[in-house]
């Protein structure tokens, strides 16, 4: 858990890309909006704070997508947190299909690409762009499907330059995802 919140005072800070909040302020929102709306699923809770966290862990030239970030962040940040963090199948899945809860809402919904920021509509393209017919009957066929798509809301919402709960909320995630791990490691013992 330490080497997580280690990522995010290293590199937090800087912007969130093409938004005006950094890259910790996302997270926290995210985490927060996923709150509001399930305040007894930990495991979502988590997922939407470490959305992102692929973001934090490119280092190379060649794994961005120009200025707008790491290429497969999404991918990128899953496997981190599943190999190095030991963070359930549940919670990895939901970070590794944020991506592509954008990439069906612009398949299915015509309008939804035009409600996205000029920066989200920039990183569609290296992306993969909106889903085919066969991708988006395959993603909706997931228990989590649903899931994915409001993880996508939470996404969009965390870019709330007035939001003012980080020091609070922050401490609070932290330990959630602290005790997660600590009963997850229990559980295995």
């Amino acid at each position: 858990m330490e080497n997580v919140r280690l990522i995010y005072e290293k590199h937090g800070e800087s912007e969130y890309y093409g938004e005006a909040v950094t890259q910790y302020q996302h997270a926290i929102q995210a985490a927060y909006h996923a709150e509001q709306y399930a305040p007894n699923d930990s495991e979502l809770i988590i997922a939407a704070l470490l959305h992102d966290i692929g973001h934090l862990l490119g280092e190379k030239a060649e794994d961005r997508m120009g200025n707008l970030g790491v290429l497969q962040h999404e991918h990128v940040g899953a496997e981190y947190l599943r190999k190095n963090i030991g963070l359930s199948e549940r919670i990895c899945y939901l970070v590794d299909n944020h991506v592509n809860a954008k990439r069906y809402l612009t398949h299915v919904d015509k309008d939804y690409y035009n409600r996205l920021s000029d920066a989200s509509k920039q990183t569609l393209v290296y992306q993969g762009g909106p889903m085919s017919d066969d991708e988006a009957e395959k993603f909706r066929l997931h228990p989590d499907f649903e899931l994915c798509l409001r993880m996508r809301t939470f996404d969009e919402a965390a870019k709330d330059t007035d939001f003012n709960k980080y020091e609070e909320k922050a401490i609070q995630y932290w330990n959630l995802i602290k005790n997660y791990i600590e009963k997850h490691e229990n559980n295995l013992i």
